[in-house]
């Protein structure tokens, strides 16, 4: 059987253009963007026309849902109310919980329950990498923080697979990885909410930028309404080698990547982080936090840092300093093990394995 795919992303993002381009030249794909970031009510509306068309769609569809949420549970009842069947992607958000923090899909009791229910009812779930199934963070707390949809879920049943994420951007032009690189160090995280910059680690690289007056650092995604009350909570008023940047354009900040020599990614949470693949395919010396799909992502050609402090982040910065990897192995590396192609395999197996049952 040969469905037609019904592809569902709260908001357009490098990876979800990825695994459309995948399915669409192997099935009729409809995609819809709900533009989850344009408000509330703006979300609330698209779901209930998301509803709609998924029960108004031709027989057969596969409903294919980026992200557990509210509008996974909502796509993943309409399709079983049609007799469809359905898989949600999952990639951080949807498989952890951070009260301390309110970060993770579980705090709220109402978007639990609904994300319990979509994961409870598909028939498959594509994590991008295993700790988002079952898993224990701990370099948030030494003592583990229990993480992963099936910790989370202690009643779940879905059948669940691993698929890592794929690189979205071409591969640089050998010149281009050899030039000199005027910015020390880089980070990139979106903060829709004030206590994300606790999650991205911005607190740490502020930290590390008061000690070390003689580096450039860049943070890009701080809101800028947040930028004063950053500065004062963490004393920067005379600390002028950090610079703040709220959201910039995909390419400028790919062209602030090419710029940059170390680009730390000093989370709490994450999945696959996008950003630290796109750093490292433009040639940039990774050092990040050990969690989730990050080390996976290093491999042997940054440094991972167990321990959430400014020590432990100084040190692993020092380790990085004293490493011998050009920019080109550091894009080779990334270009080979996380391709389009390798993604594209796997998913396309995972879909028609869905039908091979019947």
């Amino acid at each position: 059987m040969k469905p037609r795919i019904f592809f569902v992303k709260p908001n357009e993002s490098p990876f979800t253009k990825v695994d459309s381009s995948i399915l669409q030249s192997h099935f009729p794909l409809k995609s819809i963007n709900l533009r989850q970031s344009s408000g509330r009510l703006h979300y609330l509306w698209s779901l209930c026309k998301l509803f709609l068309k998924i029960l108004a769609s031709p027989s057969p569809t596969l409903v294919a849902v980026w992200f557990a949420d509210y509008h996974a549970a909502l796509a993943v009842l309409a399709a079983r109310l049609r007799g469809f069947k359905s898989v949600i992607f999952i990639g951080g958000f949807d498989a952890v919980c951070y009260p301390e923090f309110n970060y993770g899909a579980y705090c709220n009791r109402l978007r639990s329950a609904m994300v319990r229910y979509a994961l409870k009812h598909t028939n498959l779930i594509i994590a991008n990498h295993a700790s988002l199934l079952q898993s224990s963070n701990t370099y948030y707390n030494p003592k583990g923080h229990i993480e992963g949809i099936f910790n989370l879920i202690p009643s779940l049943k879905t059948p669940a697979i691993v698929i890592h994420n794929a690189i979205t951007i071409e591969a640089p032009e050998t010149l281009s990885l050899q030039q000199e690189r005027k910015i020390d160090f880089l980070c990139v995280g979106g903060t829709p909410r004030y206590n994300d910059i606790y999650n991205k680690g911005f607190d740490l690289i502020a930290a590390f930028a008061k000690q070390n007056p003689q580096y450039t650092i860049h943070i890009i995604g701080l809101k800028k309404e947040y930028h004063d009350r950053f500065r004062q909570e963490h004393a920067l008023e005379e600390t002028t080698n950090l610079f703040l940047h709220d959201r910039l354009s995909h390419r400028k900040v790919l062209q602030m990547l090419s710029n940059t020599r170390f680009y730390l990614q000093p989370s709490i949470s994450e999945g696959m982080p996008n950003a630290l693949m796109e750093a490292m395919m433009l040639g940039c010396m990774p050092i990040g936090s050990n969690v989730a799909g990050i080390p996976t992502l290093i491999g042997e050609y940054g440094v991972v840092f167990a321990t959430r402090d400014v020590g432990s982040l100084s040190r692993a910065i020092s380790k990085a300093q004293n490493l011998k990897h050009d920019p080109r192995e550091i894009s080779q590396w990334m270009q080979g093990e996380f391709c389009v192609e390798k993604r594209a395999e796997k998913l396309i197996k995972a879909i028609k394995g869905i039908y091979s049952q019947d």
